[in-house]
């Protein structure tokens, strides 16, 4: 594309609702979403080797999954696979299918290892707390449909027409989870793109509807009806899972991993990247013809006119996010660590603040972790409020957190307290000092598979883009 087009793509891209509601909430795992086009850029760049390019999606794979990305690769993939069809329809020349089957294939060995090591202990931990969930909107596909164009068009294009209207863009929020019918707060539903993305889409929609002959003959050339398909496909999967009802997710939904996932409207994200992409070759197309001098003017006015409805944030009166930033508890925290002033849990304690609890010495047994449900459905301490000393039948009053993952080596079992016998070890743990816990043998392994593969896998890539550097070989 023309250097302005893939400018703009990457503004159409990166200003989005999406990363600016993960900033805003603290979702730091989902804050990676840009990556997304490394993973495109080692399938499409010839310039890169096989072998670098599976290094760096192997990389990522483990960084993806080492960042609690989980989710985020879901969402990679459907934005992919919608992606590339489209990429396919705009030249079919990038597709060489030899070569991302050699990246993907090494790529993803090299990613498991890197990922063996935590895979192997969450999947140990999983066996007792496997999280299984899904989401069901009250609505219907129609409306579930609605929803999702209302999710992408978002704030930056629902508030001003809102304020415009007469009506408060406070109340989007409310438009948005009727329309999808989920009870979510605004962080959640937000995928907001710019509407110039829209106008550009307007705008070669318009350009078929007038030249039918040359762009329809020019879409359904070859096998780019295949691609057409397949397209429509992975549409279709990528709103179902969205929606969180249909033909085939309900079939999907069932398989590991994917059988833990919620919060479906979040996958509406997978669009943003095929809208900007393909708002962006529309552009090229458009700009094509144009004079530098003139085309540089109108990439300075569409540039601006991308980024300016990010303002349409400010147009909120009342705080949608409900988020407190008060460090002040940290902070008093910090200065005790400092002082050398003891930190050591004492009790198991009802405080509905962590911080709170541990600058009282406590365990706090009032605790938010969705791990165990998010009202603690599966949650099932054996310990009460009191000193973590106290005895009862042969235990004292803490849990032992060897019993959630590692149960059998350790000879205890999820939720079981620290025995008599373990005096020793709780008063390590007490301290915040890590006790001499059995591993197994396996995860021992694996742990250093993991951390090899990790250093050899950067440490030739750092090599390659030396040699690259200092060579006139590609």
């Amino acid at each position: 594309m023309n250097w302005t087009a893939s400018m703009l793509g990457a503004v159409f891209f990166s200003a989005n609702g999406f990363m600016i509601q993960r900033v805003t909430i603290g979702h730091l795992g989902y804050q990676t979403f840009p990556l997304l086009v490394i993973f495109l850029i080692a399938l499409l760049e010839e310039s890169l080797h096989p072998i670098p390019a599976a290094a760096i999606v192997g990389l990522m794979s483990g960084f993806l999954l080492h960042s609690a990305g989980y989710f985020i690769i879901i969402v990679f993939c459907f934005s992919i696979l919608i992606a590339l069809p489209i990429i396919y329809i705009y030249n079919p020349s990038y597709f060489k299918w030899k070569r991302w089957l050699a990246i993907l294939i090494l790529g993803g060995a090299i990613g498991l290892l890197i990922s063996a090591s935590k895979l192997a202990a969450v999947f140990s931990f999983m066996r007792f707390f496997p999280r299984t969930m899904s989401d069901h909107y009250a609505t219907t596909r129609l409306l579930g449909l609605y929803g999702l164009a209302l999710q992408l068009l978002g704030t930056m294009n629902l508030a001003p027409l809102f304020q415009i209207a007469g009506l408060s863009p406070d109340s989007v929020p409310n438009y948005i989870r009727a329309a999808t019918g989920t009870r979510y707060n605004y962080w959640e539903v937000d995928m907001s793109v710019t509407p110039v993305v829209f106008l550009l889409l307007l705008v070669g929609i318009g350009m078929v509807f007038r030249y039918p002959q040359k762009y329809l003959s020019e879409l359904l050339a070859g096998h780019k009806k295949t691609a057409l398909i397949f397209l429509v496909l992975f549409l279709w999967v990528a709103v179902e899972f969205t929606l969180a009802r249909g033909k085939i997710y309900p079939l999907l939904q069932q398989l590991p991993i994917l059988n833990s996932l919620h919060v479906n409207v979040r996958f509406a994200a997978a669009f943003i990247f095929p809208l900007a992409l393909s708002a962006a070759l529309i552009y090229n197309k458009w700009i094509s013809n144009q004079p530098p001098g003139k085309s540089l003017l109108i990439f300075v006015i569409v540039n601006v006119l991308a980024v300016l409805p990010l303002g349409a944030y400010f147009l909120f009166k009342s705080d949608l996010d409900h988020r407190y930033y008060d460090a002040s508890g940290g902070q008093k925290f910090f200065e005790q660590m400092q002082t050398g002033e003891s930190l050591d849990v004492t009790d198991i304690g009802l405080q509905t603040d962590n911080t709170e609890a541990l600058l009282s010495h406590s365990s706090n047994l009032n605790l938010y972790e969705p791990v165990f449900g998010y009202r603690l459905e599966y949650f099932h301490p054996e310990i009460t409020p009191g000193s973590i000393w106290n005895i009862s039948d042969g235990y004292f009053n803490m849990t032992n957190p060897t019993g959630y993952v590692y149960p059998e080596i350790n000879g205890n079992r999820p939720f079981e307290r620290f025995q008599i016998k373990d005096k020793d070890t709780l008063a390590l743990f007490a301290k915040h000092i890590q006790p001499d816990w059995k591993i197994p043998t396996y995860q021992h392994i694996l742990d250093w598979i993991s951390g090899s593969a990790f250093i050899l896998s950067l440490a030739y890539l750092v090599f390659h883009s030396g040699k690259r550097l200092f060579s006139k070989t590609p």
